[in-house]
């Protein structure tokens, strides 16, 4: 096994997670005569016997029944008991909801009651219970109940040599079992109890089928019962031996970061403040109430959500209770991603440039086609998985519904969108449909319902399914491609205007504490400077005072050395005295000389200094001048930074960040997202849908063949050894893979 420097405990993590979904398998579908879900006693009649009620139902000439059959049903609550008799209770575990109610096996049966073969499978739940109990069966069979249960089973429904239906099916590629009634199934039941040794852990019992109407070319397309186990379990085996991860993957099980790298918001609102610039938030918006903005925490993770994943894959995770607007937040989300892909397209010269190869396979008598996109198109998908389905089917309803929009002017594909968000709905709770955005898919019978609704819309109702509009496109084609793309690029020019101004305000506001700060500092700087030309005047005074005492120290010892000049001794006075007056006159002469040249000393040093100081005062009031202007201009500055600051609030109000906002005052506001703004972002997001309309019609025959491809891959009509397995992987996330091509 190779991990990528990964230890052996994140592998251990993915074994463990493999385990967790063995006991992890998808509820079946509750009984209901509405829904065609009965429960059928060992004495009943099976939906394709005669005599059922479902016979006397007429259906059209291109329908036809397909029954799913659950064998051996049994409460999910039991497994959770067993485990955690076993492990002990998940103290953190406060989901009161009961687990719901699952089988020991499921099969897709015919309208003829043969059995599809290929869609049987067999609870691992039930077997891993089993083992629970006996960790260490002594029969070898114990290990390998599950792969002999499959045995047992297409031994009892294969077809006799003279059964000359399935031989008739056989040459035409499909594989089919011999029609079964309600003993054979009770049979099955009870053989696949004994193999798992779970009857006394979780009595199963009964037979549950559910039966549905679907197109007649598709009778015998094979998939499998709708998810009876974990879908993902046998892929987590997958990865745990794969030589590299996906960076969503292996963020996960490295865990969280460090708390070195981690910021606490609270405490750090700039960094908040940095990911809620207008520069950072997308050009798309929903088609709500410009009026009402996200609050902070939802933009900043819409905008970091971008910043981060765009231009590399990873992981964010939003952590938030119910009704703190996680579905509001997925709806920006969406409208920022359909832009960027609309700015994709409009890169295009034109749009059959969007395709690349294309790739064939046959589904039953047919041909299909899937093309390639262009790799500047792809990465723009959205699916929304959820352990709840109820959660997922809230978003997939909440996200196209009339109601989850504030704008009239939103339509795309208003018509096909309220047949397919209400199909297999009660009437009387239509909920009307503004777009064809979202779809709820999952379990079999959520896809069935979708492709049915989705491709061939509701001919009781006239609305057309998007294989007969993409038809229609290719017999009046139209022209309105140029069209769309002048008016996207108008939308998105007068939103990109709007958003100049408002990240100039913010330059703005992001650089006044720069400047508040720059003015303290020249104040400071002034204080210091006015307290040294203080210091240099009080000492230049002093100086100059030394000066005038010096001056006249100066001229007082040249006076003095005058006037002891004149008094010299003359020749004969020098004769009479034998030379001792002047003796004493030339030692007198150098007292008066040196005392005169120290005053003069004394004087030029003084001189000297306040010359220096002088000099030193003259560049400090230099200074001054120098500060004052700069404190002026600066100060100038702040008030036209401040003036311009206090126009964005008049214009755009509370959009306008208040720095002395406190918590929860900063939570409630939109930074940025005035009405103004909103609005434009708004017909951005419209515009981009109505471009992605016009290229549809610019290339219906393209896209009709890559979603009738698609419709078949998603109802599982595609054969396991097809170019589809690596055209639409299942688990691109987790391998660092995306499919070839997507539509």
């Amino acid at each position: 096994m190779k991990w990528d420097n990964m230890s052996d405990e994140r592998g251990e993590v993915l074994r463990f997670w493999r385990v967790i979904e063995l006991f992890s398998p998808q509820s079946v579908p509750k009984v209901s005569p509405d829904e065609w879900v009965e429960d059928v006693k060992e004495t009943g009649l099976l939906p394709w016997e005669a005599g059922h009620p479902l016979s006397t139902i007429e259906l059209r000439g291109n329908q036809v029944w397909r029954h799913t059959v659950y064998g051996g049903l049994f409460d999910l609550a039991k497994v959770r008991n067993l485990l955690e008799d076993a492990f002990g209770k998940d103290p953190e575990s406060f989901d009161a909801r009961r687990p719901g109610t699952t089988a020991l096996f499921a099969a897709t049966f015919t309208d003829e009651g043969r059995p599809l073969l290929g869609t049987e499978e067999f609870a691992s739940c039930a077997w891993s219970t089993g083992r629970l109990i006996d960790p260490a069966p002594r029969k070898r069979s114990g290990w390998m109940a599950e792969a002999a249960c499959r045995v047992e089973f297409l031994g009892t429904v294969r077809p006799s040599e003279l059964d000359a239906r399935a031989a008739e099916l056989s040459a035409q590629g499909h594989q089919v079992g011999r029609p079964v009634d309600t003993r054979t199934l009770y049979a099955l039941i009870d053989s696949v109890i004994e193999r798992f040794n779970i009857l006394a852990a979780l009595d199963p019992r009964g037979l549950w089928v559910k039966s549905v109407l679907i197109s007649r070319n598709r009778e015998f397309s094979v998939d499998g019962s709708g998810f009876l186990n974990s879908f993902f379990a046998a892929d987590l085996a997958k990865v745990a031996d794969a030589d590299s991860h996906g960076a969503a993957l292996t963020a996960y099980l490295n865990g969280p970061a460090s708390k070195a790298g981690r910021v606490d918001l609270r405490t750090h609102p700039d960094v908040v403040d940095h990911h809620v610039a207008p520069g950072r938030t997308p050009s798309g918006r929903w088609p709500a109430n410009p009026g009402q903005p996200l609050a902070l925490s939802q933009q900043f993770a819409i905008n970091t959500i971008l910043g981060t994943l765009e231009q590399q894959p990873g992981l964010f995770v939003v952590n938030g209770p119910p009704g703190t607007g996680k579905i509001t937040m997925l709806r920006e989300l969406i409208a920022a991603v359909v832009v960027k892909r609309a700015i994709r397209l409009t890169e295009l010269d034109q749009p059959e440039d969007a395709f690349r190869t294309r790739y064939h396979w046959k589904s039953g008598n047919y041909v299909r086609t899937i093309w390639e996109w262009d790799r500047k198109l792809t990465g723009f998908e959205i699916v929304v998985a959820s352990s709840n389905n109820g959660a997922v089917e809230n978003i997939s309803k909440a996200i196209p519904g009339r109601n989850a929009i504030d704008c009239e002017d939103a339509s795309y594909y208003p018509e096909l969108a309220t047949t397919v968000l209400n199909s297999g709905s009660d009437p009387a709770q239509k909920i009307d449909a503004w777009g064809m955005v979202a779809a709820r898919l999952g379990r079999k019978s959520n896809r069935i319902k979708f492709a049915n609704a989705f491709w061939f819309g509701d001919e009781q109702a006239e609305v057309k399914g998007f294989q007969d509009i993409l038809k229609g496109y290719e017999r009046a084609p139209l022209t309105g491609w140029p069209t769309a793309v002048r008016a996207f690029r108008a939308a998105l020019r007068d939103e990109q205007h709007l958003r100049a101004e408002r990240a100039a305000v913010h330059q703005i506001m992001t650089g006044l504490p720069a400047v508040l700060e720059n003015i303290g500092a020249l104040r400071i700087q002034q204080s210091a400077a006015e307290s040294r030309r203080s210091d240099i005047s009080a000492e230049l005074a002093a100086a100059r005072d030394r000066l005038v005492r010096d001056q006249h120290a100066a001229a007082q010892a040249k006076n003095a050395a005058d006037a002891h000049r004149l008094g010299r001794p003359g020749f004969l006075a020098y004769l009479l005295v034998l030379g001792s007056t002047a003796r004493g006159w030339r030692a007198a002469d150098r007292e008066v000389t040196a005392s005169l040249a120290v005053a003069r000393q004394r004087l030029a040093d003084t001189h000297t200094q306040v010359r220096h100081l002088e000099v030193r005062l003259g560049e400090e009031e230099e200074v001054a001048k120098r500060l004052a202007a700069t404190l002026t201009d600066v100060t100038r500055r702040l008030g036209v930074m401040e003036h311009q600051v206090a126009e964005a609030v008049g214009r755009w109000g509370n959009a306008v960040p208040a720095p002395a906002a406190d918590e929860d005052q900063r939570e409630l506001s939109g930074p940025w997202t005035d009405p103004e703004w909103n609005a434009a972002r708004t017909k951005v997001f419209l515009a981009a849908l109505r471009l992605h309309q016009e290229f549809t019609a610019a290339e219906p025959k393209r896209m009709r063949q890559s979603l009738r491809a698609a419709v078949d891959v998603l109802v599982g009509d595609v054969p396991a050894d097809a170019t589809a397995a690596a055209v639409l992987g299942r688990v691109p996330w987790i391998m660092g893979r995306g499919p070839v091509a997507r539509s």
